[in-house]
């Protein structure tokens, strides 16, 4: 599940840390973006210094692991071999869940679904009693900024 990166891809208001020193910056998404930045990059946010010796590495609250996450992508197909009755009730629990329009962004693929959101799926699917696991169109592994 390795991605490469690209300091492109992240959002502007990204926190940078500067910390060489800290004992988890090869496993750091804000210390590999400070490393990825150019001079192109005029202004960045940065983490305060003086949180570097307040949280040691090891307990810094502004962690973030560089792992990407597995994210879904469309279920056009979700519910063809689902019958109808039990169809219609998924499509209208996943509409409460997400709102009409995010629901039929994810549909499409517009927009990505989180692995908690898959979780919440899987959840309605068992509710209604069926033991398959939902299927997606595919699967993107990227980072949740």
């Amino acid at each position: 599940m390795d991605i490469q990166l690209d300091y492109d891809n992240f959002p502007a208001h990204f926190m940078h840390c500067l910390n060489e020193r800290c004992p988890r910056a090869e496993e750091c998404l804000r210390r590999k973006a400070a490393l990825l930045m150019s001079v192109d990059q005029v202004n960045v946010s940065v983490l305060n210094p003086l949180l570097y010796e307040q949280s040691g590495g090891e307990g810094c609250r502004y962690f973030f692991y560089i792992v990407p996450e597995r994210h879904a992508k469309g279920f056009l197909h979700m519910l063809d071999n689902i019958p109808r009755v039990k169809g219609d009730m998924i499509k209208r629990q996943m509409v409460r869940y997400f709102g009409r329009t995010i629901y039929y962004r994810c549909l499409h693929g517009e927009r990505l679904i989180k692995p908690a959101e898959q979780a919440d799926i899987e959840k309605i699917f068992l509710r209604n009693g069926l033991q398959e696991k939902p299927v997606y169109d595919a699967f993107v592994d990227q980072y949740d900024f």
